[in-house]
């Protein structure tokens, strides 16, 4: 072969390369564009997508027989539907329950989008006195950890039985939430008189009701549920009185208005977190009542509080009791365990406080002028705290009667 020939071939080779690498080029930059046509496509129609596309009904309300056969279960409300009333029988047998997740719709969004799960906002929905069980995830709180639920608000829940009815609800979600206005026995339900017949209300009763204003017990309630009264922001005081009762976990927890509580009975055993974050909590009155151990977290981050007396009966304070109680400066022991003011144990009862004032006798006292708390004993005045907001501070000379050290 001569260099003309060889030339000649070699060119023809680097030619025929070329032009596979381009026409390869284009065919996939044409597989490239059909595929991501297609996709936009599909996103188009996902993004159009109608009301056909949300799981479930309309309207209308659906029923599901419990495995007992005796009783109904309310399954499904319609996502359509505002204004929904429960009735007392379906097909001759009392409708009992609210099921999981009976107010829940999926709205399906297509391949590229997915879809997203909604609950139902309802103008009112009225609850027949025959209802039992309100189950998890019906309304807020009480979400299974496995599976996350959007739940029903409503405006306003009314009731058709008496307190008494409601009482006895197994409550396994919260009935209520922000601003729900809550209608028993015929009328909108402010003040909360507990009747005789009732001995103990059940978790979750009343949680998050913000329309509660007052709440009266007699002295024959055994026990109060599990969060029974959690975040009913209005109460201002609460009476127990109560011969022997059982508080259950965050009964009271951020009850933000609650002022003052006091126990009149004979014997009262708290659960853990009882009255945490009452924030504006500044008086808790020890009568009569008998009681061995303030629990875990009971009184924590009740910043109201600047004083506590500790009962003779209690024979225990639980884990951080009292931590953040930031103002509780001074600490009356009539306890058989020793108290030290600053003192981390016995869950922080004394950690805040300038005083701890005991039956053997008064180590000095707390005394307020303007924004100046004062410790004052036989030695002397001693600036403990100060509430003002700031800047320069201008100590009095003297302090009821004694130097300021």
């Amino acid at each position: 072969m001569n260099k003309k020939q060889f030339f000649i071939k070699l060119l023809a080779i680097v030619v025929g390369g070329v032009a596979v690498f381009l026409l390869s080029s284009c065919f996939t930059t044409m597989y490239v564009w059909s595929c991501k046509k297609s996709c936009m496509e599909s996103c188009n129609s996902c993004n159009s997508s109608s009301e056909d596309d949300i799981s479930g009904n309309e309207y209308g309300v659906y029923y599901t027989l419990d495995n007992s056969g005796e009783f109904y279960w309310v399954s499904e409300v319609g996502y359509k539907e505002t204004e929904v009333k429960i009735p007392e029988t379906y097909e001759g047998l009392p409708v009992m329950g609210l099921r999981y997740r009976m107010f829940e719709h999926y709205k399906h969004m297509g391949a590229c989008s997915g879809g997203y799960y909604f609950g139902m906002h309802l103008s009112s929905l009225t609850l027949p006195k025959t209802i039992k069980v309100i189950d998890i995830g019906v309304f807020g709180g009480g979400i299974d950890n496995n599976y996350h639920t959007e739940v029903a608000t409503c405006d306003k829940l009314i009731f058709e039985g008496t307190i008494e009815d409601w009482c006895s609800i197994e409550f396994r979600s919260n009935p209520f939430y922000g601003g729900t206005k809550f209608y028993i026995d015929g009328e909108l339900l402010t003040d909360l008189v507990i009747p005789e017949s009732v001995t103990k209300i059940n978790a979750n009763a009343f949680a998050y009701y913000d329309g509660l204003q007052s709440v009266t017990l007699h002295e024959a309630i055994t026990e109060i549920g599990d969060e029974a009264f959690i975040s009913c922001s209005n109460i201002k005081t609460i009476t127990f009185p109560c011969k022997d009762l059982t508080i259950g976990n965050g009964a009271f927890i951020s009850c933000l208005g609650l002022e003052k509580i006091t126990f009149t009975g004979e014997k009262v055993v708290f659960g853990r977190s009882v009255f945490e974050c009452c924030t504006a909590l500044k008086e808790v009155e020890w009568n009569t009542v008998n009681i061995t151990e303030i629990s875990e977290y009971a009184f924590r981050c009740c910043e109201g509080l600047e004083s506590f007396v500790i009962p003779a009966s209690v024979e225990r304070i639980g884990q951080n009791s009292f931590w953040e109680c930031y103002n509780l400066i001074e600490v009356y022991n009539l306890s058989n365990f020793e108290v030290v003011a600053g003192s981390t144990a016995h869950g922080y009862v004394a950690y805040y406080a300038g005083v701890v004032h005991t039956e053997e006798g008064d180590n000095g006292s707390i005394v307020t002028e303007g924004d100046y708390k004062f410790v004052v004993s036989e030695e002397g005045a001693t600036l403990f705290k100060y509430t003002g907001e700031g800047g320069v501070l201008n100590l009095p000379e003297r302090s009821d009667g004694y130097d300021i050290r």
